[in-house]
C-alpha cells in the first residue's frame, strides 16, 4: 500500500482492539507518527473533528468493499454461467460426433454389402435384414 502525503493507516485496528504486526518502508523522507490505544482513545475525546474524519473515511472503505463484493459476486455468476453454456455448446456436439461415427460405421456396412452384391451377380444377392439402430 502506497500513502500520499496527510494520509494514515492503522486506525481500523485500533478502534477493533486489534493487533496486527506490520513493517513497511518509506520511498521518500517520511515523518511517522506511533500512536498507542489509549493515547489513541484520548486524541478521539479530545478532537471530535478526528473522530468524524476517521468515521467518514471507514464508511467510505466499507462503501468500497461492498461494491468490490458486489463485483465479486458478478464475476461468480458469470463464471458459472459460462460454464453452463460452454457444457450446453459441448453436448450437442459430442452427441452429434458420436452420430456421424455411427453414420460412418453404418455407410462402410453398406458399401461392403453394395460390392458383395456386384460381385456375385443378381442370381446368388445375399438376404439383406435391416435392423434398426434404436433396437
Amino acid at each position: 500500500m502506497t500513502l500520499a502525503d496527510g494520509e494514515f493507516w492503522g486506525h481500523e485496528l485500533l478502534l477493533t482492539d486489534k493487533s496486527y504486526p506490520v513493517s513497511g518502508s518509506a520511498l521518500n523522507a517520511a515523518r511517522v507518527y506511533k500512536l498507542e490505544t489509549d493515547a489513541f482513545w484520548r486524541m478521539l475525546s479530545r478532537c471530535p473533528s478526528i473522530l468524524r474524519r476517521l468515521v467518514a473515511l471507514l464508511v467510505e472503505r466499507w462503501r468500497s468493499l461492498g461494491t468490490v463484493e458486489q463485483q465479486h459476486a458478478r464475476l461468480a455468476s458469470l463464471g458459472t454461467m459460462a460454464a453452463g453454456l460452454a457444457h450446453e455448446l459441448n453436448n450437442p456436439a459430442a452427441a452429434s460426433r458420436r452420430m456421424f461415427g455411427g453414420l460412418r460405421e453404418s455407410l462402410e456396412g453398406t458399401q461392403s454389402l453394395v460390392f458383395e452384391l456386384e460381385e456375385s451377380g443378381p442370381e446368388r444377392a445375399p438376404v439383406l435384414v435391416w435392423t434398426s439402430p434404436a433396437a
